[in-house]
């Protein structure tokens, strides 16, 4: 949204008729949506095999980051410290909206950008229902305002709820997002079917981008740590903004090092998508939430990074010229359902291989026999 609207909510309360008028619209949608029948997709998905080891998967929602703010993208700045020494894969492309309120369940329905519509997409199956249809544990754990919806029929653990202020990981009414490093630990430790985790994070979230690390972060300084960031030169925005980023660096690198440390329990991926971008002042624009079609690539450009462990490459017998082409061609929040069953076997009538960025036809596992030995991607 813009800057002004976003610091002046209260303006929606005395500017009249407008607030009446969207009070009653928001009320005649909400009575409709109610009476309408909740339409189920995909309920016979089944997972066509499983390997003998279990699979356990991470999503990691991201939050306001944009592409070009990567490090792993050729940004100048070193944003990805960590992540420049692990093995995974890069890529970047369009996000389905500019708002989380719409690009988070657009990011797990099946319609697609150009097919989704909110109303309808709310009240029907999306990717998560469908795993769980066909066998797969699913868990969202959230650290951010709401899932959206995504997870109202899912096992659900909202961080956001009551935070403990004497917790090491408490900043600005909320937690870190190291809190979800402790969080997953009871699931990575738990026995069951193949297991998806979805992690809703603070990320990026303006516009105090200061209040969203642990001091430590702060690599590049000065800083802007005003609440406003038209209150501080573009320059010092920036580096708050690439704070945020160096600190959601270490959280993926740390749960990738979660993942590979359990190895001989269960085979593993990790896959991370931001709902959005962010405006930093750029021609006087700041945060996000602009028409699409108005929008600066700053918000839509979004970045994706995936890391699949050897086993899981090995037991899900996927081809590794499939997986070097990751992010080669530019990619959008449209594959992110159809990779998530794709990376589980499901078989369903919705999923659409062309959109699954790990889909292949050859299946080349003397490619993966005969690459160097690692514990990702070569």
């Amino acid at each position: 949204m813009t800057y002004f609207a976003v610091e002046h909510r209260d303006l929606r309360f005395k500017v009249m008729p407008i607030y009446p008028m969207m009070s009653l619209v928001r009320l005649t949608r909400d009575k409709l949506h109610r009476e309408t029948p909740f339409r189920t997709i995909d309920a016979d998905a089944e997972q066509r095999w499983v390997p003998a080891k279990r699979a356990i998967g991470i999503m990691v929602v991201g939050e306001t980051a944009r592409a070009d703010h990567f490090s792993l993208n050729g940004y100048e700045k070193p944003t990805n410290p960590m992540l420049a020494k692990a093995d995974v894969l890069f890529g970047h492309g369009a996000s389905c909206g500019t708002s989380t309120l719409f690009s988070v369940p657009c990011m797990f329905s099946m319609r697609g950008r150009d097919g989704y519509d909110p109303d309808s997409a709310a009240n029907e199956s999306n990717v998560l229902d469908i795993l769980t249809a066909s066998g797969v544990q699913t868990v969202w754990i959230e650290n951010n305002s709401s899932c959206k919806h995504v997870c109202d029929r899912i096992e659900t653990v909202d961080l956001r709820r009551d935070p403990d202020p004497s917790s090491a990981y408490y900043s600005d009414m909320g937690y870190f997002d190291e809190i979800l490093l402790r969080e997953i630990d009871a699931y990575l430790g738990s026995e069951g079917p193949d297991l998806l985790i979805v992690l809703h994070t603070l990320g990026s979230h303006g516009p105090a981008y200061s209040r969203r690390y642990p001091s430590q972060f702060g690599a590049f300084s000065p800083y802007c740590e005003k609440s406003s960031p038209k209150e501080c030169p573009e320059e010092l925005v920036s580096n708050a903004y690439d704070n945020t980023i160096v600190y959601t660096d270490y959280v993926l690198d740390q749960l990738i090092e979660k993942l590979a440390s359990r190895a001989d329990e269960f085979d593993s991926f990790l896959f991370y998508a931001s709902d959005h971008g962010e405006s930093l002042g750029e021609n006087g624009v700041y945060l996000h939430g602009l028409p699409y079609a108005l929008a600066p690539r700053a918000q839509t450009d979004v970045p994706f990074i995936a890391w699949l462990s050897r086993d899981f490459q090995h037991d899900h017998e996927m081809d590794v010229n499939t997986i070097n082409q990751f992010g080669l061609e530019p990619l959008s929040h449209d594959a992110i359902a159809h990779t998530l069953l794709g990376l589980f076997n499901v078989q369903a009538a919705s999923y659409q291989p062309d959109l699954d960025l790990f889909s292949d036809s050859t299946r080349s596992l003397a490619a993966l026999d005969a690459a160097p030995s690692g514990g990702g991607m070569d």
